[in-house]
């Protein structure tokens, strides 16, 4: 069978597969999944020799746990697809029925999975970015809402790294006895970090300087809106802590953390004084794009615990 032919088959019977099941993804990154499957068998046979393809393979971490390329090839279109989601990995399970026929193991890595390097996914952040709707939607009160001080009710809250890197969000009783976000001047970081989770419908102008692999960097003009959901259609998991009290406003981190594909998005912002009364505001800030996972233990030595006022006593 010709090399081209190969093509065609891979890429007539992958499309055809039915997803019946996925454990601990969503249907964006099932979908990714499947792609990458699609072009993984493609690069792999193009390789046309077995000992590239093994090594291939080796350097990936790619794994065939029952069946060979050979058989992702020739998939036949009726088989199921389940993707189970590890600690570290995704394993894709194709059955016939009960019967598992092929099953194949990876890392959960970003530049593995979408077949570009961290510098071309980095320099494609601002088309992403600006293509962002605008607007915040109503978000529904959260369940399990506990009193960290008096007046101030929290969700269970759950920290990156530091206990005051977290993502917890803040909200306040109303007069008729309900909940909502908090956003004053009394409680600036709490406001700061509601703010920034896009609870508080406020659309401030967020400068953005993103930092790039030659040691530049970029400005991007956004609105606070497009950050929150280029955060949200990713699937990221948000995390706010108060980095410095300045004279002219806070300084704060945010880390939106794709658990799925195994990296980190760091923004750190400046939001002026006065943002809760002031509607014209400008938060400035610097963000450092699709930081793996495993080197986020050296990027945080720097974050390290101050003596300021924290978000959960």
């Amino acid at each position: 069978m010709t090399l081209r032919r190969l093509f065609f088959l891979c890429i007539v019977t992958l499309s055809a597969l039915t997803l019946r099941g996925q454990t601990g993804v969503t249907a964006e990154t099932a979908a990714l999944l499947q792609d990458f499957a699609h072009r993984y068998a493609r690069q792999l046979t193009a390789l046309k020799n077995p000992l590239l393809v093994e090594r291939q393979l080796a350097d990936d971490k790619v794994l065939f746990l029952q069946g060979t390329l050979k058989d992702l090839v020739h998939l036949p279109a009726d088989y199921d697809l389940n993707i189970t989601a590890g600690s570290g990995y995704y394993e894709m399970t194709w059955s016939h029925g009960t019967l598992p026929f092929l099953c194949l193991a990876f890392p959960a890595q970003n530049t593995l999975i979408t077949g570009l390097s961290q510098r071309e996914l980095v320099e494609r952040l601002p088309v992403e970015l600006r293509s962002q709707p605008q607007g915040f939607a109503q978000q529904p009160t959260p369940q399990g809402l506990e009193e960290v001080e008096k007046g101030v009710w929290a969700t269970p809250e759950e920290s990156y790294y530091l206990p005051s890197l977290n993502d917890a969000l803040y909200y306040v009783k109303n007069q008729q006895a309900g909940f909502e976000p908090l956003f004053s001047q009394e409680h600036l970081d709490y406001s700061a970090a509601n703010l920034l989770h896009g609870l508080i419908h406020r659309d401030f102008s967020l400068h953005v300087e993103l930092s790039l692999f030659d040691f530049s960097s970029l400005h991007i003009k956004l609105s606070l809106s497009q950050w929150v959901h280029f955060c949200r259609s990713h699937g990221l998991h948000v995390y706010c802590g108060l980095e410095e009290e300045r004279e002219d406003g806070l300084k704060m981190l945010l880390v939106a953390e794709s658990r799925e594909l195994k990296y980190n998005h760091t923004l750190s912002v400046i939001i002026p004084s006065g943002f809760v009364t002031a509607p014209d505001v400008v938060l400035q800030a610097r963000l450092n794009g699709y930081i793996p996972t495993h080197n986020v233990k050296n990027l945080y030595k720097q974050y390290i615990e101050k003596k300021q006022k924290r978000f959960k006593i």
